[in-house]
This record gives structure tokens, C-alpha cells and sequence, in this order.
């Protein structure tokens, strides 16, 4: 994609400083450097450019259940069929398979009814046989072709699965009559098939139609063509890259800098089909408040006053409070002045028919007098460095510490705050800044090497950056599933993964105030409904700017066929209610 346009440093710096003060600016301006010293004793000699290498010729095979092991030349590649018509496929150089682990699953292998499989050999291929689906894989290089139990083809390998160094690829074939649909949060047409995509979650202020990436990446996608629907999902969290024909027009090639090569496989034919099979992988969102289907109105920030809507007999179900009803930018807090009695309040918005909903971003700001910093410090839920020390980086309270959100142990702790906001009356929340964003010169977020606990199974940065917010948004959800089960929840996330809709909804963060903002609306909530979050929409009217009274007007006729329908714009921006 080109280059995304968007603020510029100097007028972003100059923006900051009026909203932030000085020293918050002064702590951003330093993280780069901060962030290479607080890693470079870890830091190791750039990876020396290694070539790609593939399985090899398939030497032996067995089949233990539903699982087909093929021991090749170079590496072992598995195909688990978990029900007729989702295949797993696995990559492993160092030919073990222990329990796969991901955070994007929605139950475990082992919750899934057996699948009858069967394997037949001809002596140029191995054809593993479901009721729905046939696997044919070539004895000579490992290549997969996936076909329908009558012959037609599916989906195919371009080339076969392939390693280089740490990194990890998959090419597949594109058909000429092909469309590609997918790929999570993109301001980009809804076919992607021509585009060049980049899969790592990004705090993209002011954005519009074709800039990349934004603040969800879901590595999923569906292939259309020849009248049938097939889906993949890469099963890998770091950052990747995603080539849809860009560099070669038969091809569709994924790329990570990292972890195993992991794909699940949908046999459709349906595209309706392949949304259930990869829901039934990684979940469905649960019924929401009857109320979050309605109007809803936010700005950075209110102090707020909602009368005039009741006055003027415009409907509105909620009111959102942004980032200043806290205390200093203090999650969990509420500002002594602006706000000297939420409870109040929020019995004065009930009254008036309101629900109210309130932000958290995950950054704790680091000071030992505040209450919830002090319990997270005592419990050992934040992120370390490897050595062991605590990793603070400036957002809006200036320096912060950030939870470790994949220790289940910090993700009790985090959904025990909520009950300082519950016992106000607050009705619903949403997740902001959990990309994570780090205030910073350039696209600044947490550094590679600090380390997460991953279930107990350790990991680092460049694997949990895309999980983080998801994970922050299960946190949540839990907690307030734990304090307030006899309420349905609302979490709105800005970051995501794969999973999100398990835990949380979602909006498309901060967009721009223009007509082609608003054309791309479109294709970005279908894509992500194809992508398996179908509770989401716009910041109506845009976030960044002011609207003209027709595109607000416009804006508005649109929200209303979105299934989150909220006014939202920035604290710079012209006043933008109904």
C-alpha cells in the first residue's frame, strides 16, 4: 500500500502539547531512545539472511486418529481434521507436534466429536478422505491441494509450505475468476485481491481509505471462485505480511516473521459456510444489551450535559465518557472537579433514560499513590523486561506500566477494577489505546523483547503485540461476567486479533472527516464481518475533522444500518451532535 497520509509530526506535536502538557510531550520525545536502552543488553546480531527451504519429498506417513503425520526430507507437516470440514496443517522443522496453543480458539481439540478419516496412496500423492472434503498431497515436494468429495478444486499450494530462518510463508494459488475477502480491520476495497497487506495492529490517528495497517489485524480470509467458497486462517501471531496478487497475480502468499506455520482450512462451498466453520473454531460473540443497538453519542471528552436531546426528542440510548472523566488520565478514577459526584450522575443520565459508557486504556500510570498501580505492583502483573524490570512507557498520565494480559492471574486482578466503576452504575466499556499504543516519534508500541507469560508458556513482544488488546478485552469481559452476571456485557475494543468476538465488539477507530471516509465505511464493517466481528462500525461523522452538514447528515442515514451506531470526533474538532 502507499504510504498512509496522515497528521503531520509537527503539527501533531504542536496538537499535543495543548493536550497533553509539556512533560507528556518531553516523555514521548525520548521513548525511542529510552526504548533501545531499555533493550539493547538484549538485543542480538541481526538474523543473517537465510534461504527458504521447503519439507521435501514425503518419506513416510501415518495416521493416528484424525491425524495424518507425513515425515518428509526436511521437516514433518501434519493435517488434523478436527471436524469433516475443517483441516488443520502444520509446518515443524524440528519434527515434534506438542499441543497447539493459540489464544484465537474457542475450545480445545480434544472438545471436538471424533471425524471419520481415511488415507489412500497412489504413488505420486497421499489423499486423506472426510465426508466433506478430500486432502491430496504430493510424495514428490509435500505440496496440499484441497478438493470438494467430487473432485473440484478448492484451494492449492503454489508452492509448498516453506521456513527461512524464523520466518514462516504459505503460497497459494490464485485463480484468474478468484475474489479474496478478509483480513480483518482494512480501509481498503472489500475485494483484496491486486493489494499488499500488512497484518500488525497499528495506532493509525486520522485515517483513510487506503492506509495500512490499522488498530485490527484477523489473518483469516475467504477465496471465491468458480461458484465455491473455501476459507484459510493463519494461525500465527506475529507480524505478517499478506501478498494477495500484488507480486504475482496467481499467487496469494503469507508471510510472518515468526512462530509455527499453522493454518486452518474451511471447506465451505458456501461463503455462509465458511463464516460458520471459522466461527466454530474461534467463536461467537454473545447476545449484547438490548440498548447498544441503539444511538449512541461520545466526544473527546464531555463534562457532559445530554439535555438537549431529550429537549429536542432525538432519540439516544447511551453517552460515552472519553479519557477526561479520570483523575489525571487514572484508569478507574474520576476527575475531582469535572466530576465530583459520578454516582449522581449516572442516576441522573438512568433517569433520563442514558445507559453510560466509560473508557479504559491499559497504561497504569506509574506512581505508587495511586491505588491501582500499588495493587498491580504488589500482585507482579505487569510486563518485564527479560532482567526482570518493569517496562514504562509515556501515554496520557505520562509514564506507564502495562499488564501482562496473557497471565491469567493479571487478567483476574485487571477485571477486579471494574467494581470501582460498577459501584458508580456505569453500564457498558470500551478499550481504547490497546494496540498498545506508546506515545513516541513514528509508530511507537512496546519494544520486541519484553517478555509475556503466555499461558506459562513464555513469550515475547513480536508474538503478543497483535494479541494484546484482545487479551486486555477478555480481561474485562471476565471480570464484568464475575461481578455483574446477571447483565449482559459491553466491551468495544479498537484492537483486536482473531477470537475478539468471543470477549468483545468493536469500532474502527480514529477515521478522517471526509466523503471518502464514509465510502469506505462500507466495505470496512463487511469485511469485518467476513473476518468474524459482526458488531462493529464507524465513529460517525469522523473522528479527525469537522463534517460538513451534509456528510454528517449522510453519515448519519449510513450509521444507522451499521450494527454499532456512535457519534464520536475529537476534542479539537467543531461541536458534531445530531
Amino acid at each position: 500500500m502507499s504510504e498512509p497520509q496522515r497528521e503531520s509530526s509537527i503539527a501533531r506535536l504542536v496538537r499535543s502539547i495543548g493536550t497533553l502538557g509539556f512533560g507528556v510531550v518531553v516523555q514521548a520525545a525520548i521513548y525511542p531512545l529510552r526504548k533501545w536502552w531499555g533493550c539493547r543488553r538484549f538485543a542480538t546480531k541481526p538474523p543473517v539472511a537465510a534461504p527458504w527451504t521447503a519439507p521435501g519429498a514425503v518419506r513416510e506417513w501415518r495416521l493416528e486418529g484424525s491425524a495424518l503425520t507425513l515425515s518428509c526430507e526436511r521437516a514433518d507437516v501434519q493435517l488434523a481434521a478436527l471436524s469433516p470440514d475443517i483441516v488443520r496443517v502444520r509446518l515443524r522443522p524440528d519434527c515434534q507436534f506438542p499441543p497447539p496453543f493459540s489464544y484465537a480458539l474457542a475450545c480445545e481439540e480434544a472438545d471436538w466429536p471424533p471425524c471419520a478419516v481415511s488415507v489412500d496412496e497412489t504413488p505420486a500423492a497421499l489423499v486423506m478422505r472426510t465426508p466433506a472434503l478430500h486432502v491430496e498431497v504430493s510424495k514428490a515436494d509435500a505440496a496440499i491441494r484441497f478438493l470438494t468429495p467430487d473432485g473440484r478444486a478448492l484451494d492449492a499450494d503454489a508452492a509448498p509450505m516453506a521456513w527461512a530462518g524464523e520466518r514462516v510463508a504459505l503460497a497459494r494459488v490464485l485463480p484468474a475468476d478468484a475474489h479474496v475477502y478478509g483480513f480483518g480491520e482494512k480501509a481498503l476495497p472489500l475485494d483484496k485481491r491486486g493489494l499488499r497487506m500488512e497484518l500488525y495492529n497499528f495506532d493509525c490517528n486520522g485515517y483513510g481509505p487506503g492506509d495500512d495497517p490499522l488498530y485490527m489485524s484477523i489473518p483469516v480470509y475467504m477465496l471465491l471462485h468458480g461458484g465455491l467458497a473455501c476459507g484459510v486462517f493463519f494461525d500465527n501471531s506475529y507480524r505478517a505480511v499478506a501478498d494477495v496478487g500484488a507480486s504475482d497475480p496467481d499467487t496469494l502468499r503469507l508471510e510472518a516473521d515468526g512462530g509455527e506455520l499453522r493454518y486452518y482450512f474451511f471447506a465451505g462451498p458456501a461463503p455462509a459456510d465458511v463464516l460458520r466453520q471459522y466461527t466454530d473454531l474461534t467463536g461467537r460473540m454473545e447476545l449484547p444489551p438490548l440498548w447498544t443497538l441503539g444511538y449512541h453519542q461520545n466526544r473527546w471528552s464531555y463534562y457532559p450535559d445530554a439535555r438537549e436531546f431529550r429537549q429536542r426528542r432525538i432519540p439516544c440510548d447511551a453517552i460515552h465518557l472519553d479519557i477526561h472523566y479520570m483523575d489525571g488520565y487514572r484508569c478507574f478514577t474520576w476527575h475531582p472537579e469535572r466530576f465530583p459526584d459520578p454516582p449522581g450522575l449516572v442516576r441522573h443520565l438512568h433517569e433520563r433514560g442514558f445507559k453510560v459508557v466509560g473508557m479504559v486504556d491499559p497504561g497504569i500510570k506509574a506512581d505508587r499513590k495511586y491505588a491501582v498501580c500499588r495493587s498491580g505492583l504488589e500482585r507482579g502483573v505487569f510486563c518485564k523486561y527479560p532482567d526482570g524490570r518493569l517496562f514504562k512507557g509515556p501515554v496520557w498520565p505520562g509514564l506507564c506500566y502495562f499488564p501482562d494480559f496473557s497471565n491469567p492471574d493479571a487478567r483476574a486482578w485487571w477485571g477486579d477494577q471494574y467494581k470501582a466503576l460498577l459501584d458508580v452504575g456505569l453500564d457498558g466499556f470500551w478499550n481504547d489505546m490497546n494496540e498498545p499504543a506508546i506515545f513516541g516519534a513514528g509508530p511507537e508500541t512496546m519494544p520486541d523483547c519484553v517478555r509475556f507469560a503466555w499461558e506459562g508458556h513464555g513469550a515475547d513482544f513480536r508474538q503478543a503485540h497483535n494479541v494484546y488488546g484482545m487479551l486486555m478485552v477478555r480481561g474485562s469481559c471476565e471480570g464484568l461476567r464475575r461481578l455483574r452476571p446477571e447483565r449482559r456485557t459491553l466491551v468495544i475494543s479498537r484492537s483486536g486479533w482473531a477470537g475478539l468476538q468471543r470477549y468483545g465488539s468493536h469500532w474502527t477507530g480514529d477515521n478522517r472527516s471526509d466523503w471518502p471516509t464514509l465510502a469506505n465505511v462500507i466495505p470496512m464493517v463487511l469485511t469485518l464481518g467476513l473476518s468474524g466481528v459482526g458488531f462493529t462500525g464507524p465513529d460517525t461523522g469522523g473522528f479527525s475533522g469537522s463534517p460538513s452538514p451534509e456528510l454528517l447528515v449522510r453519515w448519519n442515514q449510513l450509521s444507522v444500518f451499521t450494527p454499532f451506531f456512535r457519534n464520536h470526533t475529537a476534542v479539537w474538532t467543531k461541536d458534531q451532535e445530531p
